[in-house]
């Protein structure tokens, strides 16, 4: 029964999920930037109450009524003009939403943190149930289903961390597949599991091709600059070529100005030449230099290229193995927790079936409307809503506790 409410769980996620699909930012989201090799632009900001993002050196962004796609295009374009990057790699996602609220016949009305995938049951359990009266101190029938839809949360997080970690190790060894984690069908459902794998592969496959664009990149710089070198070392040997004939030339002359020979002029002329020679000479050693160093530090960060990537990946698969354990251990706990709630419930006869509390008129207000609507215990929430609780009815089953 576990199981099957756990993949019921799972469905209601994934429904709430497509139902975020063209969410807008506003006010109080919280937003994770990241932009290649931009390390001070690869944070998170909070927007605004204006609905706006103020980036180093980028200034104020408004992102307000965007949905993630084009808040990434406006950002692009923005980092492209301030910063002259011809192609930034921008990537946006939302790390805390809007608050939901409630209202009415709960333990603790007020704001609360969204989650995507939240319903109104879940909700209504952050609240802290509904609201009890001396007279009436049974089981709350929502106990069993707020447990039970966490437990999906849970398996759904636990599996996708797995397959996280197997990219990482993956990305880490320099495969180009990712292995197949055991069991995971224990976890969430199979298409859950594919969807999974796909994200993940997609991400491995852009992951490896951005690296090997910027070493490609850096090595074609290198190369570019090592034929600048060569080139250099040649005209280099030429004109000290040149200097050693002229400077045979210029004794020659001196030799026949001594005897009257020939013109003073000519060996002015010839010295003049010298100094000529001698500034070319010197200014192709000046571009030389130049160019080892840009060499230098083409090669340097070639390296770094690498050691960041790597690095990233070893504190990411240190995250992740971490995750895990945590996430089992919070599996595990919360088992235990639904068995002692079961068993809680079986002694007071509490009603905890979600469908049988599905008829109670909640009713909530959307972002940018101007009348509540009935909303069900299983639909889900958006951040912004405001939920309004009446008194519910009293349970035909529910008895009193001794």
């Amino acid at each position: 029964m576990v199981r099957i409410l756990s993949v019921l769980t799972i469905w209601l996620w994934s429904v709430a999920a497509s139902a975020l699909e063209g969410y807008r930012i506003g006010p109080s989201d919280r937003l994770r930037i990241e932009v290649l090799d931009q390390a001070q632009l690869s944070r998170e900001f909070m927007v605004q109450a204006d609905g706006s993002v103020r980036l180093p050196r980028v200034g104020t962004v408004a992102f307000d009524g965007l949905t993630l796609g084009e808040a990434q295009v406006l950002l692009t374009h923005r980092i492209a003009s301030s910063m002259g990057l011809a192609r930034p790699d921008v990537t946006i996602e939302i790390v805390t939403y809007r608050p939901v609220y409630v209202t009415g016949h709960v333990q603790t009305p007020g704001a609360h943190a969204y989650a995507p995938g939240m319903t109104v049951m879940s909700l209504i359990a952050l609240a802290g149930g509904y609201r009890r009266s001396n007279a009436d101190d049974s089981v709350s029938r929502l106990e069993v289903g707020r447990l039970l839809e966490r437990l999906g949360q849970l398996q759904d997080q636990l599996a996708a961390s797995h397959v996280r970690l197997a990219r990482l190790q993956a990305e880490r060894d320099g495969r180009e597949q990712i292995v197949r984690v055991p069991d995971l069908q224990q976890l969430v459902p199979e298409q859950r599991i594919s969807d999974l794998y796909t994200l993940e592969t997609t991400l491995l496959d852009v992951r490896r091709q951005t690296l090997s664009e910027a070493l490609s990149n850096a090595a074609n710089q290198r190369a570019e600059l090592n034929r600048e070198l060569d080139s250099l070392q040649s005209r280099r040997t030429g004109k000290n070529a040149q200097i050693v004939i002229l400077q045979r030339e210029i004794t020659m002359f001196r030799g026949l100005q001594e005897r009257n020979l020939s013109p003073v002029t000519r060996v002015f002329e010839l010295d003049r030449a010298m100094i000529g020679y001698e500034g070319d000479l010197r200014e192709i050693d000046a571009t030389v230099a130049r160019a080892r160093r840009e060499a230098a530090l083409v090669e340097q960060r070639e390296l770094s290229l690498k050691a960041d990537r790597q690095l990233e990946i070893a504190n990411g698969i240190k995250e992740m193995a971490d995750a895990v354990a945590q996430q089992w251990a919070s599996i595990l706990s919360l088992e235990a927790q639904i068995n002692t709630a079961r068993g809680l419930t079986a002694a007071t006869g509490a009603a905890v079936d979600p469908s049988g509390v599905a008829f109670e008129k909640l009713m909530v207000l959307r972002r940018g409307a101007e009348h509540f609507v009935q909303i069900g215990l299983i639909d889900n929430v958006r951040p912004d809503d405001v939920l309004a609780i009446p008194t519910p009815p009293p349970s035909r089953n529910a008895r009193r506790l001794d």
